[in-house]
């Protein structure tokens, strides 16, 4: 018979990494993998296990713009959930309205330790939403994966994609986790192992699980290697462990609304009738204050005009006056010039006839004295 040796030679019944794949619900249960105190039989399946609601969640408020801590589950557990802060608002179940969303705590704590100082085994989870709480229309997010060497709640955001509101309850069977190992190295190599065992503890110590930096009082809603509360995500924000600060896609819904309502038929020959109403009252209004706006132009150009106009009537006025005044003068002495000519004129014409008549008269006096000569 060969006798296997598994990757750094050691005999195949003396190295543990032989192990491979997914466990079985046997392996399960024998590494304590899910809490034996929560542990419920009917959610171990043969290569998984189901988990189930918690009773701490956050609900996203779309009214309020916040997330609420709300608890659900029994009322002693309630009573000794809120001694501390920030303290629960007692409901019966989780409803998520349509486009909501919630932050889930799953009840079962999960743990990883365990497994390596009872067995030096390195095991690992990966777990998702159940199909049956899919097909209500949620959708999940969260990280996945289980880390090895960890002790936590386990929890993710879920978000209502469906028209109606999902009614979640205390213990359902909300998700499904299965296990692997780990590489073989990690359990036939000491020294791999230590290595690994520490670097997964300076990755915890660093704050990951610790409240903010600062504050030196004992850690709250935490395990020593994982979460323990949903309230650690309120109380964690300066680490970035926060709630997101938008609940989901309840603002987009909104927004989808509006767009229907605006597109409805009848609401959008009211809007397109309301629209033209208010188009047209802003022409009718723009057409008044055109109007009014070229009746002051018109008005004022008006005014310029005529009082230029008046400034050259007065100005026509004065050089029509001027003119008639020069003509005037002109007339005068144009007159006066032809008095003094007619005047030299008839003076001449005078001078002439007076000479003629004395010329005339000389000759009659002299045809006079001729006469007279001749009688005598």
């Amino acid at each position: 018979m060969v006798n296997k040796r598994c990757a750094i030679g050691l005999n195949r019944i003396d190295c543990l990494g032989n192990r491979s794949g997914i466990l079985t619900d046997h392996e399960i249960r024998q590494y304590e993998l899910i809490n034996p105190t929560q542990m419920s039989e009917k959610s171990l399946k043969s290569a998984s296990y189901d988990l189930r609601l918690g009773d701490r969640h956050y609900l996203f408020s779309p009214d309020e713009d916040k997330w609420i801590p709300i608890f659900i589950g029994e009322e002693e557990e309630f009573k000794v959930a809120n001694k501390q802060f920030p303290r629960f608002e007692r409901r019966n179940n989780l409803v998520i309205q349509p486009f909501g969303a919630a932050l889930i705590q799953l009840k079962e704590t999960v743990d990883t330790i365990t497994c390596v100082k009872k067995h030096a085994i390195f095991i690992t989870g990966r777990f998702d939403l159940k199909l049956k709480i899919v097909s209500k229309g949620l959708v999940s997010q969260q990280a996945t994966q289980v880390e090895p060497h960890s002790k936590s709640k386990l929890f993710c955001i879920v978000y209502n994609l469906g028209g109606s509101q999902v009614e979640l309850n205390y213990n359902d069977p909300i998700s499904t986790i299965e296990f692997h190992y780990l590489s073989c190295l990690t359990s036939c190599n000491l020294e791999l192992r230590d290595e690994l065992i520490k670097k997964i503890k300076l990755e915890h110590s660093s704050g990951k699980y610790n409240k903010p930096e600062g504050n030196n009082e004992q850690k709250t809603f935490c395990f020593d290697n994982g979460i323990s509360d949903v309230r650690f995500f309120e109380r964690n924000k300066g680490i970035g462990m926060g709630l997101p600060e938008n609940g989901g896609i309840s603002d987009l819904s909104r927004r989808i609304d509006s767009i229907e309502k605006e597109y409805d038929p009848k609401h959008t020959a009211d809007h397109i009738s309301q629209e033209l109403k208010e188009e047209f009252q802003k022409k009718l209004d723009g057409m008044r204050n055109s109007f009014r706006t070229n009746i002051t132009i018109t008005i004022g150009i008006a005014g310029l005009i005529i009082g230029l106009l008046y400034n050259m009537l007065i100005s026509a006025r004065e050089d029509i006056e001027k003119q008639i005044s020069d003509i005037d003068k002109q007339y005068c002495t144009i007159m006066e010039e032809r008095e003094k000519v007619f005047e030299e004129r008839v003076s001449s014409i005078t001078k002439q006839y007076q000479q003629q008549v004395d010329n005339y008269e000389q000759l009659i006096g002299r045809k006079s004295s001729k006469i007279d000569t001749i009688h005598k």
